[in-house]
Formats: C-alpha cells, sequence, structure tokens
C-alpha cells in the first residue's frame, strides 16, 4: 500500500522493521530466481499474479513483446534487482543482527522464566 502512490516515482521511501527489511531482502532474491525462470519459460510463470504484477508495473515484459530487440528483457531487470540488493545489503545486515539479538534475548528470558524458584542450583 506504501508504494502504491510511489510507483511513477524515481525514487521511493519506505519505513521498514528489521523483520520487514528481512522479508524484503528475501523477496527480491525470490524475484530474481522467478525472472530468470519467467525469461527461460518464454514469459509464463507459475507463480500465482507473477504475471499481472509483471503486466501492470512492467508491460514491456509481457509474452507479446517477447523478441524485440529494442526492448529490455526480464534479465535486464535481474541486474537492476541484484544492483538494488547490493546497495541494502548493509542495512539488511544490521536489520539481521537486531533480529538475531531480540531472539536471543527472547530465548534468555525465557529460560530465566523456566527456572524454578525451589531449584537454586539452576540460578
Amino acid at each position: 500500500r506504501a508504494l502504491d502512490p510511489q510507483l511513477a516515482m524515481a525514487e521511493v521511501r519506505l519505513d521498514l522493521s528489521p523483520y520487514q527489511l528481512h522479508r524484503l531482502d528475501e523477496a527480491l532474491l525470490g524475484t530474481v530466481n522467478e525472472l530468470k525462470q519467467y525469461d527461460v519459460a518464454h514469459r509464463h510463470s507459475a507463480v500465482p499474479n507473477f504475471e499481472t504484477a509483471i503486466a501492470l508495473l512492467f508491460p514491456e515484459l509481457t509474452p507479446e513483446h517477447e523478441g524485440h530487440e529494442d526492448i529490455p528483457g526480464p534479465l535486464d531487470l535481474v541486474t537492476r534487482i541484484v544492483m538494488l540488493r547490493r546497495r541494502l545489503d548493509p542495512v539488511v545486515r544490521d536489520a539481521d543482527a537486531e533480529l538475531e539479538a531480540q531472539r536471543a534475548a527472547a530465548e534468555e528470558a525465557q529460560r530465566q522464566a523456566d527456572r524454578r524458584w525451589w531449584k537454586p542450583w539452576q540460578r
């Protein structure tokens, strides 16, 4: 929803939690893999709504434009997504480290809660 009003802009701004950043990174990687498959499969996808999203966001990548030399193909978009992932890498690494710290803190809190007051040797 936050992207829709910004789609026509050259640059978009999103405020994401560490978890959302992690998921964005995974989504970009999945998109790269699906775009490669999309190109190999003559611009058809088995992923639900992928072709609809491509037609909406990148109409030049639809099957009717396949083979036109002057129109960029799915692999050109792959290159741009990989470059974006590389630019986001430091932020995603920080987010992953924060998620790991949160997980470790939650595990420690659970260990503390699980300790029985009548077993002082476990304190």
